[in-house]
């Protein structure tokens, strides 16, 4: 069963590892800021009418993507900002990045804006916060 209508704005975290969402329907980040240490700030994977608006990372990963998308037809990226470091900003499974509507994103910093890649990240917990402690 899918996360529906999930919407966070206005964040700025520092995390070991990125947001990661699986399996939504309605997901909406609107001002949110991710610095990770390792992996996408932004892994999105299995999704519907997804939006992201304002999204970035102010210590990209020069070769990890800040937007990994699988799987998200008609997803929005809009209003984003690539820093200076950004190797490459968004990133989709081959084939996708024609489903993918960009709008009025600032990438010129951004060594690739966009591409499609066959790289896999995984979407397996990576912490104890992120498995059910009483397995």
């Amino acid at each position: 069963m899918p996360i529906e209508a999930l919407h966070i704005s206005d964040v700025v975290a520092q995390a070991t590892i990125g947001l990661k969402a699986y399996n939504t329907d309605d997901l909406e980040l609107h001002g949110v800021q991710i610095d990770a240490q390792n992996g996408p700030a932004f892994l999105v994977r299995d999704s519907k009418e997804l939006e992201l608006d304002g999204v970035t990372t102010r210590k990209p990963l020069a070769e990890t993507p800040v937007i990994r998308l699988d799987h998200c037809p008609g997803a929005i990226v809009r209003q984003s900002r690539a820093f200076s470091g950004t190797g490459t900003f968004l990133s989709v499974a081959p084939g996708e990045l024609k489903q993918v509507i960009q709008q009025g994103n600032t990438l010129g910093t951004a060594r690739t804006g966009a591409e499609e890649s066959a790289k896999s990240y995984p979407m397996t917990p990576e912490n104890a916060t992120e498995i059910e402690k009483n397995r």
